[in-house]
């Protein structure tokens, strides 16, 4: 009797927490907090998407606004000014073709490999001084483009026309001469003659 008492309670008992913990388990891993990690790819992903579509819309508000200046200040020159930021608009949809990109990819994978392949012939000593090289080449790029910004601002609060637009041009040549670039490496992408300088 003692026997079967014992059995009718255990058995109770398995039958109340068997299923309790069947429940448990399921709702396990929604309940365990996700790694930190984790949401910081998340919200990579997020914000690599939101920057994405930032940028985009900030080329077309910037181009917009310098249209509206080559308008103002140097109107003779807006078809031709039309005409450049219509071929780097088309420029930059022929880069997002996937085809094309997949071969660009690869031409930089190739130019970072040679670039290895270089730095191993040279000393430590060699390679922190070409770094530094091209990093003060950046510097001066990045600190002459915002001299220039700063001039173009200043002479556009100025109202001084003829600065306006002879910074203007100087910003149309390199404007050409970008479109340039970027034909040029599509038209190698193209080719697939694209080869390690």
């Amino acid at each position: 009797m003692l026997k079967k008492r014992s059995l009718i309670i255990l058995g109770t008992a398995l039958m109340l927490t068997v299923p309790t913990m069947a429940f448990a388990a399921e709702d396990q891993p929604d309940s365990t907090p996700k790694s930190k990690l984790h949401d910081r790819v998340e919200k990579w992903k997020e914000h690599k998407g939101e920057r994405h579509q930032n940028w985009m819309e900030h080329r077309q508000e910037h181009q917009q606004k310098l249209l509206d200046l080559v308008k103002e200040y140097s109107p003779d020159t807006l078809s031709k000014w039309t005409a450049a930021v219509n071929e780097r608009n088309d420029l930059i949809d022929q880069l997002k073709d996937p085809a094309t990109r997949e071969k660009l990819k690869e031409y930089h994978k190739n130019q970072k490999d040679g670039l290895k392949d270089k730095g191993k012939n040279l000393t430590k000593e060699e390679r922190k001084k070409l770094f530094q090289q091209k990093k003060t080449e950046w510097k001066a790029k990045r600190e002459a483009h915002k001299q220039f910004r700063d001039q173009l601002k200043a002479a556009v609060d100025a109202k001084d026309k003829a600065k306006v637009a002879a910074l203007l041009s100087k910003k149309y040549d390199q404007f050409v001469q970008t479109n340039k670039m970027i034909a040029d490496k599509l038209e190698k992408a193209k080719s697939s003659t694209l080869n390690v300088q």
